[in-house]
């Protein structure tokens, strides 16, 4: 997929310049973020000054994502925007929201990378609340790829009902097993796996889930998957899947019997690379902890797995996700795109889970697995 980000007919020309740029329009580009500017570096490395003293959005970066997007624009033949001497926007890159004003004053040649009032998507309660009325205006069988869950602290009673009718398993121990995931952070920040109730503590406002106890494995490492998804619009819903993403792995052999374990556990990458058993030779799954889609689509093959038949379900997953925000987006110009993170667990039946919907995925190159799947999706979607 690729879509454009500035039109060659809607660009509006520079106050001077050679004749020979005149053939091809420049593309500005503003980067609007908070933290430090890691990426001006790059920039003047490529013989891009930044002003940096120059007050205004740019160059304020947020560093391991934008210096993939940076890198590229520079390499196709964008330039950073500069307050007062650049002449025009083309496209404006930001890791927050923008305000209401910001989509009113575009003009037909400017993109801006969110779409407003989506927020349902990517806060954790949100997304549950959103999808507990579908379930109950739709019915259960049509919303079955979330796991059972609680908003706390409003369920609480209702999970402890719940607990309480749990079955024993021959240690005197619950069978079941729970996840909690603050409502409103990232990067597996503060989520545990716990089996009794006084484990359960939390801060503020968090989801409560039942732990998907039969996860599908790849020689004993539990793994989800982060699908790359860019809406270009709502009104009509117009969304792409990109056929890349990472297999993302837990770095020790998955046991159901020990909830202490988060290595075990847990698959994000921001906490496995902290693991003493990450640059482990793991059986089938080597070093490291993540594959590319087109690593686990020949596992699949080798397996004997129809692949195509998970990958339409997991399609399936993400449009019924969006859906029922797309009535509550509002009309903006034609501008806007938004690329997210959808985090998908299968288990060992092969059915998707959606495990949470993600705000800016990281675009962070670490490893040559993101080089390989990252570098070629920026393409795809700001063009």
């Amino acid at each position: 997929m690729a879509t454009t980000a500035s039109r060659e007919g809607d660009v509006p020309p520079l106050a001077s310049h050679s004749a020979e740029d005149q053939t091809v329009p420049r593309k500005y580009y503003i980067l609007a973020d908070t933290g430090p500017s890691a990426v001006r570096d790059v920039l003047e490395a490529e013989g891009i000054r930044t002003h940096s003293s120059h007050p205004g959005p740019f160059p304020r970066f947020h560093p391991p994502g934008h210096n993939l997007i940076s890198i590229f624009w520079l390499h196709e033949g964008w330039l950073p925007y500069i307050p007062s001497q650049s002449p025009y926007w083309n496209l404006w890159w930001k890791g927050s929201r923008f305000l209401k004003s910001d989509y009113a004053d575009l003009t037909s040649y400017q993109r801006l990378n969110h779409f407003p009032r989506t927020t349902a998507l990517t806060r954790k309660d949100s997304l549950y609340r959103l999808l507990r009325t579908m379930r109950g205006i739709y019915g259960v069988s049509h919303f079955d790829f979330v796991p059972e869950t609680w908003s706390l602290p409003n369920d609480y009673t209702k999970f402890v009902k719940v607990y309480a009718d749990e079955e024993f398993d021959g240690r005197g121990r619950r069978r079941g097993m729970w996840i909690c995931k603050p409502a409103d952070q990232s990067r597996g920040r503060g989520v545990f796996v716990f089996r009794e109730l006084g484990a359960l503590m939390y801060e503020g406002n968090a989801v409560l889930q039942r732990y998907i106890g039969n996860p599908l494995l790849i020689s004993g490492y539990k793994f989800d998957m982060r699908c790359y998804v860019v809406v270009r619009s709502y009104s009509p819903l117009v969304i792409y899947n990109y056929h890349e993403g990472l297999a993302r792995f837990a770095t020790h052999p998955y046991t159901p019997t020990d909830d202490s374990n988060i290595y075990a556990h847990l698959t994000n990458t921001s906490i496995n690379k902290f693991s003493p058993w990450l640059s482990h030779e793991k059986e089938e799954v080597g070093a490291g902890c993540r594959w590319t889609f087109g690593r686990l689509r020949k596992w699949f093959e080798a397996c004997g797995i129809d692949g195509e038949r998970v990958w339409r379900r997991i399609h399936g997953t993400i449009v019924s996700t969006l859906l029922p925000i797309a009535a509550e987006v509002p009309s903006v110009p034609d501008g806007c795109f938004e690329l997210y993170g959808f985090d998908i667990l299968l288990d060992d039946a092969l059915k998707p889970w959606l495990l949470e919907v993600n705000f800016g995925p990281a675009l962070s190159l670490d490893t040559d697995v993101d080089v390989e799947v990252k570098k070629v999706e920026s393409s795809y979607f700001l063009f």
